[in-house]
């Protein structure tokens, strides 16, 4: 799993229930990633980070491992919610392009960041309103230029696919995906792009929840609300998901 943060914030903790909730529930083996960070460590410190995890998981992973007790052969999944979503999307790009063995078999992108605002293709464009005129959202507001301070701190390279995986030339043989979306989220046409660009055009499985009004990371904003319990109880489905779709 991998935090969320906007690459320049976060920690372990922030992934740390998820984490707990996949071991007790699906009895996964999990490991949380502690990406090095903006603004001491610019894009793409924290991509190449968390492929050198994902490459030690590759290599360290099997049922008999003292340091890794796992089989990737019942499921190897990259996650994460906002920018570790897209960490996540972008993992599952380099380790099919790698030829990672064994295989990632899913990718869970929860609210992910996945195309810059000023990276849109043309013919995106008319699907792509929410980072332009989502001003309701209580955590992310209006983002028409992007984020500058954002940016100054990470400085990535907005084009590459490196930074908004939907600009991939190929987007398959990718693993199975999961979204959870949140409806008033800057970042919810991103996530409908990418999932529609995925199974429509690439034929990736992939499920799909959208949340209604609601805003970005609102289960961990207010976790008493029902609807937060209902989509940490969609979580645990929709991974339990991936698991099924096989290696």
């Amino acid at each position: 799993m991998m935090h969320e943060g906007g690459w320049s914030m976060g920690d372990l903790t922030d992934e740390d229930l998820n984490c707990r909730m996949f071991a007790r529930d699906l009895g996964a083996v999990c490991v949380n990633v502690d990406y090095r960070l903006a603004p001491e460590h610019p894009f793409p410190t924290g991509v190449h980070d968390c492929q050198d995890v994902v490459r030690w998981c590759a290599q360290n992973a099997t049922p008999s491992s003292d340091v890794l007790p796992a089989d990737p052969s019942l499921g190897f999944i990259v996650g994460g919610a906002s920018a570790g979503g897209n960490l996540a999307a972008v993992m599952c790009q380099l380790s099919r392009d790698g030829g990672l063995k064994p295989p990632l078999t899913g990718q869970y992108l929860c609210v992910p960041a996945l195309l810059w605002v000023d990276a849109v293709p043309e013919k995106w464009r008319s699907e792509y309103h929410s980072r332009l005129n989502a001003a309701h959202d209580p955590v992310l507001k209006l983002m028409p230029n992007g984020n500058d301070g954002l940016m100054t701190v990470l400085k990535p390279e907005t084009w590459s696919p490196l930074f908004s995986p939907l600009l991939h030339p190929n987007l398959k043989g990718l693993p199975p995906a999961y979204f959870q979306l949140a409806g008033l989220d800057p970042l919810r046409d991103e996530g409908l792009l990418y999932e529609r660009v995925l199974q429509e055009e690439n034929s990736v499985p992939t499920k799909l929840d959208v949340y209604d009004g609601y805003g970005h990371m609102f289960w961990t904003n207010w976790p008493e609300m029902d609807r937060s319990q209902e989509f940490v109880d969609d979580t645990l489905k929709g991974v339990k998901w991936l698991l099924s779709q096989g290696a």
